[in-house]
Parts: structure tokens; sequence; C-alpha cells
């Protein structure tokens, strides 16, 4: 699907602008507050983590800020240029390190997590089948399901692009797959969190914190963002 490795576009000035504005800020407000949620939930269990292609450094501070030492891994040293601009003194460490395989022992780290990388990848089943494989305890990650209106969203990608300008295209799952390939490697689902009913370049559009509120509020209250919602997070345990 991609040339290059998919963690050195979402590690670059580029792909983070898509997060500069309010409905960027709306939308990664909510997959942190409920990476937070989890891992605050299973704290107790998860004293090292890493973090594969995690060069956005967008989920490794909320890992570090519960206490869990983080390495992040890049497939390029400019992987790492996000975290050297914003927390240059974090207590978090960088690797140099392609995204599969993984150049690391089996059950090397408590919590293996990865964002923004699996939905960008044609080899994704060795790649759940490495994360699992280095995960002593626990692996965490997001991807788009197809059981939402977001998974439309590819009949529409040229609007999707005039909206947000650098967007990419993407594979989709089935929550069976995804249950299938965790059970395949070890791993039972322990929770899963459906991020958002709208589709992520709506809320780009309206670019409103506020309004993206009231669109989303009446899918959560009813239940719908939670069945229909995407990207997913799953949180699964080695059994």
């Amino acid at each position: 699907m991609n040339q290059s490795p998919p963690d050195i576009h979402s590690s670059s000035d580029d792909y983070i602008s898509r997060f500069l504005n309010a409905g960027g800020k709306f939308l990664l407000n909510k997959q942190s507050q409920i990476i937070s949620t989890i891992i605050t939930a299973y704290r107790l269990s998860l004293a090292t983590a890493l973090d594969v292609g995690g060069g956005h450094f967008q989920s490794a501070p909320i890992l570090a800020q519960a206490g869990i030492k983080v390495t992040i891994t890049g497939s390029d040293y400019s992987c790492q240029q996000q975290m050297l601009k914003t927390s240059p003194n974090a207590n978090i460490e960088f690797k140099v390190s392609s995204l599969c395989p993984l150049p690391f022992p089996e059950h090397s780290y408590d919590l293996v997590s990865t964002f923004r990388v699996l939905s960008h990848l044609d080899n994704f089943e060795d790649f759940i089948g490495e994360c699992c494989r280095v995960a002593k305890v626990a692996v965490i990650f997001d991807y788009p399901t197809t059981k939402s209106l977001n998974y439309l969203s590819r009949y529409f990608f040229k609007t999707k692009l005039a909206v947000e300008k650098n967007t990419r295209t993407f594979n989709s799952f089935s929550d069976n797959q995804i249950k299938e390939l965790l059970a395949k490697n070890g791993f039972q689902i322990k929770q899963i969190e459906r991020e958002l009913f709208w589709p992520h370049f709506l809320h780009r559009a309206v670019n409103n914190k506020l309004l993206s509120n009231i669109i989303e509020k009446p899918a959560e209250i009813f239940g719908i963002t939670q069945r229909f919602g995407s990207p997913v997070i799953v949180f699964a345990t080695r059994v």
C-alpha cells in the first residue's frame, strides 16, 4: 500500500498539521481520553511499553504519564523529530527499528502499543503477530472498522482529500478479523472502544469543537457510536 514505512509520514510535520486546528484537536483528544482510560484500568500489570511507529508522539506521552517506562520505535531517525521538538527532556527512549519484523526478543515489553500504523500496512497479519510476540502482557492498537460510516469515506476519497489536503488511503478491518488475528497469536480482547460515529473528515471540515460535540452526542447517548464508531481502539491480553 505504501512504498515507504507509514510511520515516517505520521512522524512528519505535514502529518502533525492535521491535528493543529480545532477539528484535529477534537479527534486527537477523543483518542487520548480512550487510551488513558484503558491504561489506567490495567496500569498495575504494565511497567514497560514499546510504542511501535510512535514517532507521531500522540500515544507515548499518555503511557509515560501513567508511570510506564516507554520506548518508541521509528523506521528512521527522522521519526523522533516530534519528540525532540515537543518534549526533548522526556524520559522516553527512541530506537530505530523496522516495523516488521520487530528486532526484540519475545515478551520483552509488558505492553506493545501502535497507533496510526496497522491500516497502512499490506502485511498487517505479520505485523500484529510481531506486536503480540514482543508483548508479555498486553497489546493496544487502533484500526478503522468496516462497520462504520468512516468506511464509506473511501468512496468519497477526492472529497476527503479536498478537506484534509494530506490524507492517505487505508485498509479497514472487520471486528471478527481482528479478534481472530489476536486469538491466533494467543491474545484475548479485554476492551474495545470506538472513537466517533461521524467520519473524521467531517469533523475537520466543521473545524469547531462545540459543533463536533453536538453532532456526536446523539450517537453516543443512544449507543450507536459503540456499535458503529471508528476508529476502534482494542486492548487485548495474553491468554
